[in-house]
């Protein structure tokens, strides 16, 4: 097969071209999001820093090319992450048939004091699986990869709650609670 410089070129404007038209209609890898200038430096909090769903979050922010610090001016705080495991059908023995996994997570955008500026929201995500009694091994199994992608879902859903604000929305947020602050301050402080 013989190589030619036009068949190169072609296939190289092919490929170009391709390219442009992908990211010219908005085009994403799924996950990746791209948030306001102020929060690309960002401290996460959760209840268990050390837990799997601590880690993974911290992880996906960072390949977001989120900076996460101590030192950050905002901090994410994760107020809960619960999950909750319920029967979801019965077989006709009485026995457990599906059961259903919901993953919970509540969060909130903090200043560097510990304002609450934004939030809290609230991430919620479900699966039903197939419960299988003579197979426990594979049906704990299922359950666990179920929860990792539930996991998934939630941080992105969170991500996508950062990528939705802009500086000004941030800004304007902080700037309404401190002045919440200010006045629940004078209230309380005698005439």
């Amino acid at each position: 097969m013989r190589i030619t410089l036009n068949n190169l070129l072609g296939k190289a404007l092919i490929t170009v071209m391709a390219a442009t038209l992908v990211t010219g209609c908005g085009f994403q890898l799924r996950g990746l999001v791209e948030v306001a200038p102020l929060l690309s430096t960002l401290k996460v909090s959760t209840p268990d820093n050390f837990s799997q769903f601590s880690r993974k979050l911290v992880r996906s922010l960072e390949s977001n090319n989120i900076n996460i610090s101590d030192q950050a001016p905002y901090t994410l705080k994760v107020l809960k992450h619960e999950r909750d495991r319920k029967v979801a059908s019965f077989a006709g023995n009485a026995q457990a048939a599906e059961y259903r996994v919901r993953l919970s997570s509540q969060y909130q955008l903090e200043n560097r004091n510990g304002l609450v500026i934004i939030g809290p929201f609230k991430a919620n995500s479900e699966r039903v699986f197939l419960h299988e009694p003579n197979n426990a091994a594979a049906s704990a199994s299922e359950e666990r990869l179920i929860t990792e992608e539930l996991d998934k879902d939630i941080i992105r859903q969170i991500q996508q709650r950062l990528a939705a604000l802009s500086n000004a929305d941030i800004e304007n947020a902080e700037a309404e609670a401190e002045a919440k602050k200010l006045a629940e301050e004078q209230k309380k402080q005698p005439s």
